[in-house]
């Protein structure tokens, strides 16, 4: 650790052998280009893409940029995270969650939160326990109620066990905020109802967040956009990772 900076050997990549660390420590140089490092190591494709993935050319340009000069197709940055985490066992220049956590803090109340990307989950007599791999580390969490998978909110209260004990779960993905005005609340009510969706659906009220229950969560979003555009409804996406489109 450096600074700010998280330095990795080169063979926490899973797919870096030590002979492989070595050629690339023999043809050392203050590289300025991906095309430089090319030049004065001989690697092949698919071990200058593991290196890519995992964060090893950062400094010399973006990770786009590279696969465009390696003549690989273009990926999500969602997608490079989930690379990065296979690769070296942890997310390390982002987190999925990160995005979401101004929402998640919003949405709180007088409740501790937790959120991240559940790891494991097992049954332990009448309550569910895991772990929850958060932006800043691990969280062990118990509950008597599921979870869903993937990146979720975990809200409750930090034991002093050092156990999250959870009251409620929120998902996070693609999420619809509404500012309504009270002259279309009712419709706003009665485009949704009954939609019983996977995506929340959250009222702005002034400085307040209200997520709605789930039967008001959106299913259809082409039907619902469309409805909500012709109310003339003021509302927008919050989907940082493009998960939507």
């Amino acid at each position: 650790m450096a600074g700010k900076d998280l330095r990795l050997g080169l063979t926490t990549n899973r797919l870096i052998t030590p002979q492989i660390a070595q050629e690339i420590l023999r043809g050392r140089r203050n590289w300025q280009s991906l095309e430089q490092f090319r030049r004065s190591v001989a690697l092949d494709d698919r071990t200058l893409e593991t290196l890519l993935f995992c964060g090893a050319f950062d400094d010399l340009g973006s990770r786009h940029g590279h696969l465009r000069e390696l003549g690989l197709g273009s990926k999500g940055e969602l997608e490079f995270l989930r690379m990065e985490k296979e690769l070296l066992g942890v997310y390390v220049s982002g987190h999925p969650a990160s995005p979401f956590l101004p929402l998640v803090k919003n949405l709180r109340g007088e409740w501790d939160v937790a959120a991240g990307e559940i790891l494991e989950t097992k049954m332990m007599g009448r309550t569910r326990q895991g772990v929850l791999d958060t932006p800043e580390g691990l969280v062990s969490f118990r509950s008597f109620k599921s979870v869903p998978k993937g990146r979720v909110a975990l809200y409750g209260e930090s034991g002093e066990d050092g156990i999250f004990k959870v009251s409620w779960a929120f998902p996070l993905g693609p999420t619809v905020l509404i500012t309504p005005t009270p002259e279309n609340l009712t419709l706003i009510k009665d485009i949704l109802e009954d939609e019983g969706g996977s995506l929340p659906t959250i009222l702005l009220l002034g400085d307040a967040y209200h997520l709605l229950p789930r039967q008001f969560w959106v299913k259809d979003t082409e039907k619902i956009e469309r409805q909500l555009a012709e109310g003339r409804i003021v509302y927008t996406w919050l989907d940082p990772w493009k998960e939507n489109v």
